[in-house]
């Protein structure tokens, strides 16, 4: 189940994917969409408490946490240090849950697929992904899942 580029965690999505049962794992690749200055203080507590509700319901599943790509100077320029702030906290919410002893969690930098000098040519706009782009999320997260299917 997957929702589209409106998402932002809210705590309704959350309670809604907690409630499904028979669960093989879990993919976050979220957070880009609180990139408004008036929502980015979001990300601190919604990232927390949804990757929270998703363990209180399914603590044996596993979760991959995929954080955000880098947009390139054009929207760091818009919105300057707002995507650093979202990818740090979600960064920090990982670290924290390592540093607790969770065993279910991995986790892949989403800079590491498309960004640099290069990787925005995988996207239409330098955000969003195009066939390409989809392409290298899937060669460096098929890995990484069966990893964690077999864990």
């Amino acid at each position: 189940m997957g929702f589209g580029g409106t998402g932002k965690g809210e705590p309704a999505v959350a309670d809604l994917l907690a409630s499904i049962p028979d669960v093989a794992a879990f993919v976050f690749d979220w957070g880009i969409n609180l990139c408004s200055p008036q929502e980015v203080h979001l990300i601190h507590d919604r990232y927390y408490s949804f990757l929270e509700k998703i363990k209180q319901a399914h603590p044996n599943v596993p979760v991959l946490i995929v954080n955000i790509q880098g947009a390139g100077p054009k929207l760091d320029k818009v919105m300057p240090g707002i995507l650093d702030t979202i990818h740090a906290e979600i960064k920090r919410v990982y670290d924290a849950e390592i540093a607790a002893g969770n065993k279910k969690l991995w986790y892949v930098d989403g800079r590491d697929i498309v960004g640099g000098s290069n990787g925005f040519d995988l996207t239409i706009d330098r955000v969003h992904p195009h066939q390409g782009g989809f392409y290298k999320y899937a060669e460096k997260l098929a890995p990484v899942i069966k990893t964690m299917l077999a864990a």
